[in-house]
């Protein structure tokens, strides 16, 4: 979320305004999406009872960040010394659509995992068949859209930088919890 934004996008503003103010030490952590994502109700269900994937992305790619990674971030930015008075754009190492997600996932597991591009109707339906209320759901549904369009297309060092690891892929991710998809 920008600064200013809405949800914690908020709370980045603040925690900054007060930072320039001198009245605060501060570090913001904006991760992309987690590859942890894939554990949610909504997948499981989905790539264990159908083998397939939903969004409504098209071709957008995400540079999908382990939850470890940014917890290893956070601990960098939490015990440093002095105090970073910045934020830090947590994004995995790959740029990666959710048509590279299921062939990742077809190779994991050994069977065809196959993405089904929705409309955004289509999603928000089928959020809310999971019993997201639809104000979340059209978020959720617009997200895909801004991803469709490019938002998610960067990538940076952060995760390197701050922990020397290389941030985790998605490949290591998926062999890992492979197990809540068979």
């Amino acid at each position: 979320m920008e600064p200013g934004g809405f949800a914690m996008g908020r709370v980045h503003a603040h925690l900054r305004e007060l930072g320039q103010r001198g009245e605060a030490e501060w570090a913001v952590l904006r991760p992309t999406w987690c590859q942890q994502d894939f554990e949610q109700p909504c997948h499981v269900k989905s790539i264990k009872d159908e083998n397939k994937l939903y969004s409504a992305t098209d071709r957008g790619k995400i540079p999908w960040v382990s939850a470890d990674d940014i917890a290893g971030v956070a601990v960098q930015a939490l015990t440093r010394e002095d105090a970073p008075n910045t934020e830090y754009l947590v994004l995995g190492p790959e740029l990666l659509g959710y048509d590279d997600i299921a062939n990742t996932l077809s190779s994991v597991l050994g069977r065809k995992i196959v993405h089904v591009d929705l409309s955004n109707p289509a999603l928000e339906r089928r959020h809310q068949s999971f019993g997201c209320s639809e104000e979340h759901s059209r978020l959720m549904s617009s997200l895909d859209t801004a991803i469709k369009y490019g938002m998610e297309n960067r990538t940076n060092d952060v995760v390197l930088s701050m922990t020397g690891n290389k941030p985790k892929s998605f490949r290591e991710y998926a062999e890992s919890a492979k197990e809540i998809w068979v």
